[in-house]
């Protein structure tokens, strides 16, 4: 079975995965750490990517800065568009490539596909089930305060480009509430995966 994961920024859905991983036994592929393997000098996108930023997005080994990258899309929607033609179809193939290796190689194990953009780049015609990770936007807005550092303005910032909670809610099958115990993440875990497999 393929599950994808989405959900908004900062609700938590990294931590869902590495439960999945761990006490589940899930094989997991995020669409983010997929990205940057393609955004890397011998990847398939970096050539395409300099082209359109220029060279003053790398860093001095050469690598795409992904910081100043960050920068430029996160503050004009035409660049975010931009890159988001550049690197998402090629993240979506290579999942697919991978997803058809797996289930010929482990047939019997979960696949979980994580990606902020799940339903925009259509990944539910992938996936078996497509689950929505949610948490109170204070938790959110906290949660990348603290761990990754982010202002106010930047969280604004990416939480404008990102689909409401309707629409989330409307378009998955099961919804994971992640500002609670590990305890009973784990059981709300357990029961989409019931859900799923019904």
């Amino acid at each position: 079975m393929v599950i994808g994961i989405t959900g908004g920024i900062g609700s938590g859905k990294s931590y869902v995965l590495s439960i999945m991983e761990q006490k589940f036994h899930c094989l997991v592929m995020e669409a983010d750490r997929i990205a940057w393997e393609l955004e890397q000098p011998s990847g398939l996108c970096y050539p395409a990517i300099l082209q359109v930023f220029g060279r003053e997005i790398l860093d001095v080994d050469g690598t795409i800065h992904r910081q100043k990258l960050g920068k430029i899309v996160f503050s004009n929607r035409e660049k975010l568009l931009q890159l988001n033609q550049i690197v998402h179809p090629a993240v979506k193939e290579t999942i697919q490539q991978r997803i058809r290796f797996l289930q010929a190689e482990q047939p019997e194990r979960d696949i979980v596909i994580e990606a902020a953009l799940l339903l925009e780049e259509q990944y539910d015609k992938i996936c078996d089930m497509i689950w929505y990770i949610y948490s109170d936007i204070a938790v959110r807005k906290r949660r990348l305060k603290e761990q990754r550092g982010y202002s106010e303005e930047k969280i604004a910032a990416v939480m404008k480009n990102q689909l409401s909670d309707e629409i989330f809610r409307k378009q998955c099958n099961c919804i994971i509430k992640n500002d609670t115990t590990e305890e009973e993440l784990i059981k709300q875990i357990e029961s989409c995966l019931k859900k799923s497999r019904q």
